[in-house]
């Protein structure tokens, strides 16, 4: 977690130096991420660094932290539709809030993105404890379509919420892969850009129902 005297840095000081730490591990995973291009690009001394953190692994978990916070803002915006809709509409929500977050904040999202996708070996519990949480958030979701007949009880449980937070994630990614093919920047399209995705939103769904309900 930071210390004090980061707390106390000039809000300006402190947000520029986040927002270089958030490019520099949006661009690179854990261990290519670099302590020294951070500082140099925010013009203070490495000693200085390690006077707000403990060290890269400390800045990493204090940015994922970060990214859930402001994810869980973001999504607590948008309500969700009501559950007696059932399971699928609900995933295609996820869908669309997912990736209205990632248009607005494409480098945030990209290093929660990275720490879900990849095993780096960090020593600290937290990052365990995010993929924990998040594989426990698709179980329960599984269980829930089970229970309402939206899912084949016969289906492993855990490999449906595997399927679920693998194509959520990799669906966005794909998004955003066609925004770049397009030569266009996420800021540009915002909104526009989710609503021109509504097909492949819909498209994804229908393949998911049509796979897990009961026949």
């Amino acid at each position: 977690m930071p210390t004090q005297t980061f707390l106390n840095l000039p809000e300006q000081k402190r947000q520029m130096l986040i927002d270089i730490a958030i490019e520099e591990f949006a661009a690179n995973d854990f261990r290519n991420a670099s302590i020294s291009r951070i500082v140099s690009r925010a013009g203070i001394a490495k000693g200085s660094l390690y006077q707000y953190f403990a060290d890269k692994e400390d800045l990493y978990l204090y940015l994922i932290r970060l990214a859930q916070e402001e994810k869980a803002k973001f999504v607590a915006q948008h309500r969700p539709p009501s559950p007696q809709m059932g399971l699928f509409p609900y995933l295609r929500w996820m869908m669309e809030v997912g990736t209205s977050f990632r248009l607005t904040q494409p480098k945030l999202e990209q290093v929660v993105y990275r720490a879900l996708a990849a095993d780096q070996g960090l020593r600290d519990a937290s990052l365990r404890q995010v993929r924990a949480q998040s594989e426990a958030y698709w179980r329960q979701l599984v269980e829930m379509g089970v229970a309402n007949g939206d899912v084949d009880p016969s289906y492993d449980p855990d490999l449906v919420a595997w399927v679920f937070s693998v194509l959520t994630a990799e669906l966005g990614q794909h998004v955003m892969t066609r925004l770049h093919r397009e030569g266009r920047a996420e800021q540009e399209l915002g909104e526009q850009y989710t609503a021109a995705s509504a097909p492949l939103f819909t498209e994804m769904i229908r393949l998911l129902e049509h796979g897990l309900r009961p026949h």
